[in-house]
């Protein structure tokens, strides 16, 4: 029967009430959500998006980077328009395909550029190298043509010149870049070059070392000006600059024999008061006390020409002069050696 020519009933859709009809299109697209949801395709949106957050990609990888956004497009329609789910897979592993390959070519040029500047470094290190072993072989290799200490370059200026010729040599080599192999005619002056240097340091720095061991022996410090060695008020005859001998010839004897063995060694002797005279009094005070002491070298054999004597009363405290404490310390002389090298011991 015609159920429409019949007249009998009319259409189904019309007896529906809205409630019902709300109801039933809500589950078809619930439905629809759950059919077309692609676990491959939301893998392939957060790559994408992380891969975004990185503006290189798309600048060192641009054509890579536009072909991934067009397929991942494909496959977020393919979704959109009810695609099967396999046509939703295999859209969407393409784009993650082809983000990777924009991450691939970005590593690529960063692998390029990379291998761009090791060559470049290569090139440096190695003319720097040829030229130091160069310089190297016109200056005689033999130590015993450089004096143990020139009057005309202070002790320290040669140690450290002479350190950094080896480190800049040990430098050249360390910075070669891997799988990037020196030739080996250009390096093959590097040992012997090395060797001629190490013993004209050595040549320098082993005095300098039984120096250091010598003042560190008698409780000498570093300081900014060189090795000091401070000689407290105890060494004085109470409030005048008289030494008293006992105390402090071990002390002089000490210094004598380190100014005999280092001939071209300097000393300077500064004396210092505490505040309780006036300014005038404690210069004087401090004056006498350091030419004392430059006294007594002298008489041991030190020339005077290599010893300066200064006074500077109750300037430069090294504690505070409130305390009798504070006071015993800032009467004291300080026998300075300014050629010596800081030493990190």
């Amino acid at each position: 029967m015609n159920v429409m020519n019949a007249g009998a009933t009319k259409p189904v859709l019309k007896r529906l009430s809205l409630p019902l009809l709300i109801s039933s299109v809500l589950m078809v697209s619930g439905c629809a959500g759950t059919l077309n949801w692609s676990p491959e395709l939301e893998e392939a949106e957060q790559l994408f998006e992380r891969v975004s957050s990185d503006p290189s990609i798309a600048a060192q990888a641009p054509e890579e980077f536009a072909n991934a956004r067009e397929q991942l497009i494909k496959a977020q329609n393919a979704a959109d328009y009810f695609k099967s789910k396999r046509t939703i897979a295999h859209e969407a592993t393409l784009a993650k395909t082809r983000i990777l390959i924009a991450q691939q070519r970005v590593r690529a040029v960063r692998s390029q550029q990379n291998l761009q500047v090791a060559i470049a470094t290569q090139k440096q290190t190695t003319e720097r190298l040829v030229a130091a072993v160069e310089q190297i072989e016109q200056e005689p290799v033999m130590a015993a043509a450089l004096p143990v200490a020139p009057s005309a370059v202070p002790q320290n200026t040669r140690i450290a010149e002479l350190q950094q010729r080896i480190a800049e040599l040990e430098k050249a080599v360390a910075e070669q870049p891997a799988g990037i192999v020196q030739p080996a005619n250009q390096l093959s002056n590097y040992q012997p070059a090395r060797a001629a240097i190490v013993t004209m340091a050595e040549q320098v720095i082993e005095p300098d070392r039984q120096l250091q061991q010598a003042l560190h022996a008698m409780n000498a410090h570093p300081s900014p000006r060189g090795m000091t060695l401070v000689l407290g008020d105890r060494y004085f005859d109470g409030n005048t600059a008289r030494l008293w001998n006992q105390r402090a010839t071990r002390h002089l004897d000490s210094i004598t024999e380190i100014m005999n063995t280092n001939s071209s060694l300097k000393v300077a002797i500064e004396g210092y008061t505490d505040d309780i005279n006036t300014s005038d009094l404690n210069e004087v005070m401090s004056r006498e006390r350091a030419i004392a002491v430059k006294t007594a070298l002298i008489q041991r054999g030190v020339e005077a020409d290599r010893i300066t004597a200064e006074g500077f009363g109750e300037t430069r405290p090294v504690a505070s002069n409130e305390t009798p404490q504070g006071r015993q310390k800032n009467r004291r002389i300080e026998i300075i050696f300014p050629q010596t090298t800081l030493a990190n011991r």
